[in-house]
């Protein structure tokens, strides 16, 4: 009789994922993008990066980079969450090291990737992977965006990295993007 309610209470949580991570929706804004230290050092060095708030929902990006290698399974990518607290920013558990960006980001914020890579002039967007060449964004429109994510309120701060190797060696670009977090009720 134990292992019946053990095997109910496993089925509950692997159902309810959502429920016991703590998922919920939340706003997203944008408050600023920059480029990491040590850009020029990296394989594809993202050029010219400007960042402007258009408005309370909107903001705007443009860029240059020349991205070398076709971005697919043979890119891994890391995002190092960290969460504003204290006057200091505190590292959070969020995605390790995982292999295709590309496919990662469509599968799980698939809006967010489509218009920005759109905005790039890709040819087809919405497909894997994203071709080797020269891509310059031009005041690419941001939006608040709202997403089923197990976040607090508060700003957080994602550094996005593509490398060679799950441990990160060699980095190939690098971005640090700062959000602020808001429940929806």
């Amino acid at each position: 009789m134990k292992s019946l309610y053990l095997i109910l209470i496993v089925a509950f949580f692997l159902l309810h994922q959502d429920l016991v991570i703590g998922s919920k929706k939340v706003e997203i804004s944008v408050e600023n993008m920059d480029v990491c230290p040590n850009n020029n050092k990296n394989r594809y060095p993202i050029r010219g990066m400007t960042y402007k708030r258009i408005n309370k929902t909107h903001s705007a990006v443009s860029f240059n980079v020349n991205i070398l290698d076709d971005i697919d399974e043979k890119i891994w990518f890391h995002i190092q969450l960290d969460r504003w607290a204290n006057g200091r920013w505190v590292g959070m558990p969020f995605v390790g090291a995982q292999r295709d960006p590309c496919r990662f980001t469509i599968k799980y914020f698939p809006d967010a990737w489509i218009s920005f890579v759109n905005d790039l002039n890709v040819q087809h967007p919405e497909k894997c992977p994203l071709p080797k060449g020269n891509y310059t964004a031009s005041n690419s429109i941001i939006k608040t965006n709202t997403l089923d994510l197990p976040l607090w309120n508060g700003k957080m701060r994602a550094i996005y990295k593509w490398a060679d190797s799950k441990q990160l060696k060699n980095i190939y670009y690098c971005l640090i993007i700062v959000v602020e977090v808001k429940e929806q009720l």
